[in-house]
């Protein structure tokens, strides 16, 4: 039986840290996990990929790891109309973030072609599982 392995770096906010601690804890027992998966949070906005794109997560099949970007991204990282992302609207967007690179390790793992629908789906199907609504934010 696997787990979530969760590593933090030095430099995340601490909401974000004990946000995404919570997340980590209560995915595990949602997913079939069937190796150690290492959750890696890095103290940056966005990621960068192979080709150059920028990403907030990231599955990585070869080290069986996924990584997730611990500060909100600003506008001018990604098209964001509305504007910065508060800390507690970046933990649930990263909760979220990690149920899509956890529906790829499920690909990876059933030996199924990666789908970028298909772990949209999944993720929205944690969510509504888990019952619960993003934060409201303050006026």
């Amino acid at each position: 039986m696997g787990k979530l392995r969760l590593q933090i770096r030095r430099g995340v906010n601490r909401e974000v840290r004990r946000g995404i601690e919570r997340a980590v804890a209560h995915l595990s027992s949602v997913f079939d996990l069937r190796h150690t998966i290492a959750v890696v949070v890095v103290p940056a906005s966005v990621l960068g990929g192979p080709n150059g794109e920028h990403a907030i997560g990231a599955w990585d099949e070869r080290r069986k790891r996924i990584w997730l970007a611990g500060k909100p991204p600003s506008p001018k990282d990604f098209d964001m109309p509305e504007g910065p992302l508060s800390n507690k609207e970046w933990v649930w967007t990263l909760r979220e973030i990690l149920c899509h690179e956890l529906a790829h390790y499920e690909q990876w793992r059933d030996g199924r072609e990666y789908s970028e629908e298909e772990a949209d789906a999944r993720a929205a199907a944690v969510d509504v599982a888990l019952e619960t609504e993003p934060p409201k934010t303050e006026d």
